[in-house]
């Protein structure tokens, strides 16, 4: 193989490898601001809620707030701010919100219900027959 041709050659890898590590180092740092805009949302949803539960019921128990605290989930941190808005003591927060002993039961969806996208078209084979023995 000529020179110039191996020159070429280890030049368009160097310029790709370069690429490929630039379209990386975008990729993640687009992640890491999605993932830090979700948690500071998160952050933010806890504060307001804590600080609504202590200027409507005062002293906000030690165990209420880890459990708040340990939330991680938008969609619970808004079924708590729903729920207290609604509720005219910290029982009737728990059980608005989905948590302590009286809470609703929510149905559960059966399994098959459950699956989604690709997986949903793809049908289980039926079970396998044991193979056959031939008598020779």
């Amino acid at each position: 193989m000529p020179e110039a041709l191996m020159g070429r050659k280890a030049a368009g890898y160097r310029q790709g490898y370069a690429k490929g590590v630039q379209q990386g180092l975008r990729k993640g740092m687009q992640k890491g601001i999605k993932e830090g805009l979700r948690k500071g949302a998160i952050d933010g949803m806890r504060r307001v809620i804590l600080r609504q539960i202590h200027q409507r019921f005062d002293p906000v128990p030690k165990s209420m707030q880890r459990q708040i605290e340990a939330i991680g989930e938008v969609r619970t941190l808004e079924r708590i701010a729903g729920a207290l808005l609604k509720a005219s003591d910290l029982g009737q927060l728990r059980r608005l919100a989905g948590h302590g002993k009286n809470a609703p039961k929510r149905k559960r969806k059966s399994f098959s219900a459950r699956r989604e996208g690709p997986a949903a078209a793809v049908r289980r084979s039926p079970r396998r027959m044991p193979p056959v023995r031939y008598p020779y």
